[in-house]
């Protein structure tokens, strides 16, 4: 059975926040596992000094991988904020 983004999502309110920090440990070790086998790619685009808009370049540059989303990293934060 494979999970969908939003039935993962709503498990994860479920969370105590001591696990859903144990969660975002777990999901972060594996993209660094993802990213590190990636060669790195050269900056395209100049980085802004807008810490925001600096974290969404950076998961719309990530974005493209094993968890396809209809929605880009942006656009799933910025629901998210809502």
């Amino acid at each position: 059975m494979t999970a969908t983004f939003d039935q993962v999502q709503q498990l994860a309110d479920q969370l105590t926040p001591l696990d859903q920090a144990r969660l975002i440990e777990h999901l972060t070790e594996r993209i660094v596992v993802l990213l590190s086998a990636q060669e790195p790619e050269q900056p395209t685009e100049t980085v802004t000094s807008d810490p925001w808009e600096h974290l969404f370049q950076t998961l719309d540059a990530i974005a493209p991988g094993p968890w396809v989303s209809e929605r880009t990293a942006t656009e799933e934060l910025m629901a998210m904020r809502r």
